[in-house]
Parts: C-alpha cells; sequence; structure tokens
C-alpha cells in the first residue's frame, strides 16, 4: 500500500483510540505529493484516487466527527494537506480528501513552518 494512504488511515485510527479526545483536532498530512507503489497494488491506478474513490476520506471524517469529549462535547475533526515543493493540481487526489478549502502549498522550509504555525493557532483559537 502507498505511504501517503497508509499514512491517513493509521493516523485516523490513533485519533478514534483516544480515550478523553479533545474538541479540536486536526491531521496536518505534508507530502510532496508523490505515490509509492508496487505496480498492480490498486485496481483504480494511483492510490490515493483510489481512497478518494472508495469514500474513506469522507469516512475518516465522519466517524472521527462522531465521537464526543468526555466532558460530552461534540469532537471536530479536520484534516490539512500540505504539499510541499511540487505542484497540488499534480496530485488532485490529495486535496480531494481533504477538501480544496484545506490544502496549503510550501514552497520552501519557512514557508512550511508558517503555514502549519498558522493552522495550529487557527485550531487553539476555536477552542475558546
Amino acid at each position: 500500500m502507498d505511504r501517503i494512504v497508509s499514512s491517513i488511515i493509521k493516523s485516523a485510527q490513533y485519533f478514534e483510540r483516544l480515550d478523553s479526545p479533545n474538541p479540536r483536532q486536526l491531521m496536518v498530512i505534508l507530502s510532496d505529493g508523490i505515490d509509492n507503489v508496487e505496480r498492480g497494488t490498486f485496481a483504480n491506478g494511483v492510490p490515493t484516487t483510489s481512497l478518494v474513490r472508495a469514500g474513506m476520506c469522507d469516512v475518516i471524517r465522519e466517524k472521527l466527527n462522531a465521537r464526543k469529549t468526555a466532558d460530552d462535547r461534540p469532537v471536530n475533526f479536520q484534516m490539512a494537506f500540505v504539499g510541499f515543493d511540487y505542484r497540488i493540481q499534480d496530485n488532485k487526489a490529495l486535496s480531494d480528501c481533504v477538501g480544496r478549502e484545506n490544502v496549503y502549498d510550501a514552497a520552501d522550509p519557512d514557508e512550511l513552518l508558517d503555514i502549519i504555525l498558522n493552522l495550529i493557532s487557527e485550531e487553539i483559537g476555536h477552542l475558546k
């Protein structure tokens, strides 16, 4: 299985196992956009496309958003995709997975850090 798909699924499993989830949760997917997979592993071709076509990104969001915190508040789970040093439009499936409004493009390490810090601070601000 491709590393991007494996990482998304494994991360979702970690979020799901949290006994006492925070009310706001964010999965940041950082990628160079290259799906690495052995030929023939996925019937639909590009692995991430297969994940999206199978509806797994929606299932992950729905399942993780259906949880409650220890004090019975709803959990708001979100995914963001940060493309690092490549053209995001070269792998549209990743942006389809998280939603186009949650896609960010970083050309260098400083910009990458700024994006991640802004995502985190935006989520912290929503906790109030």
